[in-house]
């Protein structure tokens, strides 16, 4: 009668497990505490595979009521940067996003910024900056502007418009000897 002993070491394995174990959770951590609205959804049909928390509180959907739509369910059709929330508020976003494989599957990671407000702060600037420059050149008094940040810069950081005589330009001296009553304040007369 013979005893066969067959002895395996597995800690190895157990440690490779256990580093996998520990990385998928730093990862899912990654994925579900982060600020911004993400998601998995798969690249064929569409359909949101996971969200993130932000995403359910961003765009008012539960997580099983994502889990049941396609990506197509939040974009406006046409324009996939306006995105729709549950209660129908229209938003922009700026959207960043990888494919990946996932068991045969082709996925995409997707991370949506909202960037609603800062469009419409743009947009208030360029509305700011044309009524400014309306003002500006329709003005038939005159404007002279100095260069405040910089008044080393004397007469050349000055702007007069319109010129006392169209259609003439004025250097330095001359905009001191046409407007020594605001210069000369601004400066001391110096050039």
């Amino acid at each position: 009668i013979g005893v066969v002993y067959v002895a395996s070491d597995y800690t190895g394995r157990k440690r490779a497990e256990q580093a996998l174990r520990g990385s998928e959770h730093r990862y899912r951590t990654l994925f579900d505490a982060n600020p911004l609205p993400m998601w998995v959804n798969d690249f064929e049909p569409l359909q949101f595979v996971a969200v993130n928390d932000a995403a359910v509180n961003h765009y008012g959907y539960s997580r099983d009521e994502f889990l049941a739509m396609k990506i197509t369910d939040i974009r406006q059709q046409g324009d996939a940067s306006l995105h729709m929330k549950k209660d129908g508020t229209r938003f922009h976003v700026e959207i960043s996003s990888f494919e990946f494989m996932l068991h045969g599957s082709r996925m995409r990671l997707v991370i949506a910024h909202d960037v609603t407000e800062r469009r419409l702060s743009e947009q208030r600037l360029r509305e700011s900056e044309a009524r400014y420059r309306l003002l500006f050149e329709r003005n038939l008094a005159g404007v002279l502007v100095q260069h405040l940040l910089n008044p080393g810069l004397g007469a050349a950081g000055v702007a007069i418009h319109p010129a006392p005589t169209p259609g003439v330009a004025l250097g330095p001296h001359a905009i001191v000897s046409a407007f020594p009553v605001l210069w000369n304040p601004l400066t001391g007369g110096q050039i």
